[in-house]
């Protein structure tokens, strides 16, 4: 019984815990812009799929910081892997847990101001429905 209590117990705080780190809510577009933030690409995700990838092209210019917003439906991402134009890719530790109109944490990425190629990324549909989330990379 008390071991079971104490899986209990573990359990719930892992999953405060990652709702707490997992995202924040979603400025608007215009709000992002304002702040120095440009958006690199979009998708729209179909849940039909496990697997996605934003394409930036290099005419965006080079970041040093990267962040994800979703929009219209709750997701949880996860491999989230960011492949530069000379080919390099970084894989920041996230696994996040997407509210619907929410984002990331601000992704500092390696090596001073790089060009990104792309953002490829695994997802699974959190909730109910077959309604279509919309995901953004902005970089900065």
């Amino acid at each position: 019984m008390k071991s079971l209590i104490r899986v209990l117990a573990l359990s719930l705080l892992a999953a405060a815990f990652f709702m707490a780190c997992a995202s924040k809510p979603a400025p608007g577009p215009a709000m992002l812009s304002q702040s120095g933030w440009e958006l690199l690409g979009r998708r729209q995700v179909n849940f039909s799929a496990d697997r996605d990838t934003v394409v930036v092209t290099a005419a965006r210019g080079s970041f040093t910081r990267l962040m994800i917003v979703v929009r219209d439906h709750a997701l949880e991402m996860f491999n989230v892997k960011i492949t530069f134009r000379n080919g390099d890719d970084f894989s920041p530790a996230t696994r996040l847990v997407f509210g619907e109109s929410t984002r990331s944490r601000v992704i500092d990425l390696p090596g001073g101001k790089r060009f990104v190629r792309k953002v490829d990324f695994n997802y699974e549909s959190l909730g109910a429905g077959f309604d279509r989330a919309d995901v953004e990379v902005w970089g900065k």
